[in-house]
């Protein structure tokens, strides 16, 4: 008797050229499909940072967002090429994602805008930090700030959590909200407590989301990060 049991999902897979499509971003892109932030991002300038292979940025896309996708510079043609291959599918962009993961999605994917024209990517090299900006395109495009950024799985080396705050800060204005989501890794946590530090972010732990069957063992965070200087932080 064939069993009825989904597949349980790993946090990534590796594909033959090296490149990795980490589970996570997809939980996240899941949880954004909901139609009250589906119109919260219709229209709103994106910046997701360290992009990968682009899939939530994609989903974004389609949902009606002007996404700015950002990589390292020896990563960003793998990015670019990934985009150009998800423009050219008719599969909803987290139907298309899962399949590379090896799962399909049950619950439907909603996540197109009604406007093909709606919404508009990019893909920019940029790596994090202050010198990172200044060797981005960005630093010369008069970029401004944002009204929404990504941070999918980007808390993996500690030496690096400094660099992450300070460009997080560069792209935000008050009421930027950040959206975080992250398998918890060593060291992971200690990000928040910098972010803290610094009391103009506050933190609110999204608790109730789907994590499209993933790994029981494997424990997945999400939070809502809005900046909010003058204020006093309320983390949750």
């Amino acid at each position: 008797m064939q069993s009825t049991e989904k597949r349980r999902l790993k946090d990534f897979v590796q594909f033959e050229d090296s490149t990795i499509l980490w589970t996570a971003s997809l939980i996240l892109l899941k949880h954004l499909q909901q139609p009250q932030l589906q119109q919260e991002l219709k229209g709103k300038r994106v910046l997701e940072l360290g992009s990968g292979l682009g899939h939530l940025g994609f989903g974004l896309y389609k949902l009606g967002s002007h996404v700015t996708c950002t990589e390292r510079p020896c990563e960003l043609a793998a990015l670019q090429a990934s985009l150009e291959q998800q423009k050219q599918l008719r599969k909803p962009p987290l139907d298309a994602a899962l399949e590379h993961l090896g799962a399909t999605s049950n619950a439907g994917d909603s996540g197109t805008s009604d406007d093909p024209e709606a919404g508009s990517i990019q893909a920019v090299s940029m790596e994090w930090g202050e010198q990172g900006y200044l060797n981005s395109p960005l630093s010369t495009q008069n970029t401004g700030t944002f009204d929404v950024i990504i941070c999918s799985e980007l808390y993996y080396l500690e030496h690096l959590f400094p660099e992450i705050l300070w460009t997080l800060k560069k792209f935000s204005r008050p009421g930027t909200v950040v959206w975080s989501v992250f398998i918890d890794r060593p060291f992971s946590f200690y990000f928040f407590s910098l972010l803290s530090d610094e009391k103009v972010w506050t933190v609110e732990a999204i608790e109730d989301f789907d994590d499209l069957h993933i790994d029981p063992d494997t424990h997945v965070y999400m939070h809502r990060i809005t900046y909010t200087p003058g204020q006093e932080p309320s983390p949750s």
